[in-house]
């Protein structure tokens, strides 16, 4: 699948039980620890929700890696089962190759 997000570049990443976000209901001292390092936002708002939104999307970062990992295995299986047990039908085969699932010979 040539549009996946390259999940090699976050295999690094400190483990998810370690992420949270600190001072969620403070403005000026929100931030998110990853057991390494605080990181606070650089963000032209003001506004408290957009703050602590992006806070709480990137401490749910190790979350949302491992369920899009499990999400990957999946449609994996799924193209896997549907090419080694419909290839007579053509119609199927044609869209797969034309969301790029699958590549032509």
């Amino acid at each position: 699948m040539s549009n996946r997000i390259d999940l090699t570049q976050f295999e690094e990443i400190s483990p998810a039980e370690t992420w949270e976000v600190i001072y969620p209901d403070r403005l000026d001292r929100i931030c998110v620890a990853t057991g390494e390092a605080l990181y606070h936002p650089h963000v032209g708002t003001d506004d408290y929700n957009v703050r602590r939104a992006n806070m709480a999307l990137m401490a749910a970062g190790p979350d949302l890696l491992a369920e899009l990992k499990r999400y990957y295995g999946f449609v994996d299986e799924l193209l896997t089962y549907f090419h080694h047990t419909i290839l007579e039908d053509e119609s199927f085969m044609d869209l797969m190759y034309r969301m790029g699932h699958f590549e032509r010979d």
